[in-house]
């Protein structure tokens, strides 16, 4: 054999043993060990970053109906995304988790703002997620609005614990709004303090058209949601008040319906 070719086939030789050989990486090689739970983690991260065609919320409510307490790490690392829509799925995510405990949300809702805060309070209560527990808490929240006290005192009051409630909604007949007022006086007549009523249903009729309007509307989406025979009659002029237009002046009479009471079906 030339040569030549003998050197050519003993480095061939040479290098093939060297990559057969157990060792160390050689230098400049940079084997890194993945995990694979944190790796399906960021790729779900960013499956379900926000999207202009809205696919990314779809894969979240797939995700979040699978219900699957694996995923507990990605909703609460989703808690601090900087978009508010994740952080409020994420949330919901968590306490629909059957995970047997419940969340606790008050250090989780004051880290949002007020208007998300909001829209994750309704969004609990509109899908049966928030507990009475959680409801009495999230009530402690220094900072809550008004419409946000009243959601909270409504849910309460509609799982029939309505023990020493009526000391925090009276304050609230005080208010300057007439939808607050209004619907403080609701609640109040509904663990039975029934004078307040009276009086705010005589100050509704004497509001201008648009107030009245605005009032009304509060009115409706409350009863669709905590309907009660307290607030059947001023569903009940809604229906027949023509400062309502017509869509409006339909909806209080489903909402009426909700009751499910006869009343209520007289209305509707």
């Amino acid at each position: 054999m030339p040569e030549h070719r003998h050197h050519f086939v003993l480095s061939s030789l040479i290098l093939a043993l060297t990559c057969l050989l157990p060792g160390e990486p050689a230098e400049g090689q940079n084997y890194i060990e993945v995990n694979p739970f944190d790796s399906s983690v960021r790729a779900l991260k960013a499956a379900i970053e926000p999207t202009r065609d809205g696919s990314n919320h779809k894969i979240l409510l797939a995700l979040r109906q699978l219900r699957d307490s694996d995923l507990t790490p990605l909703f609460e690392d989703l808690l601090d995304s900087n978009q508010p829509l994740l952080r409020i799925d994420a949330l919901l995510a968590l306490n629909e988790l059957e995970t047997g405990e419940a969340v606790e949300l008050r250090p989780i809702l004051t880290r949002f703002n007020q208007r998300e805060r909001l829209i994750a309070i309704s969004a609990l209560i509109d899908l049966d997620l928030l507990e009475l527990p959680q409801a009495r808490t999230v009530l402690d929240i220094e900072d809550l609005s008004e419409v946000e006290e009243l959601m909270l005192l409504a849910h309460i009051i509609g799982t029939g614990e309505d023990t020493g409630l009526g000391s925090r909604i009276r304050p609230l007949l005080e208010m300057d709004d007439p939808a607050t007022r209004m619907i403080a006086a609701l609640l109040l007549a509904e663990i039975g303090e029934p004078e307040h009523l009276q009086r705010e249903m005589e100050a509704f009729q004497e509001l201008d058209s648009q107030t009245k309007v605005l009032v009304g509307t509060a009115l409706i989406d409350l009863a669709n949601w905590h309907p009660t025979r307290e607030g059947l009659t001023i569903l009940g002029m809604a229906t027949s008040d023509t400062d309502f237009v017509r869509s409006l002046r339909l909806a209080a009479a489903d909402a009426a319906l909700a009751c499910e009471c006869p009343e209520g079906i007289e209305i509707w």
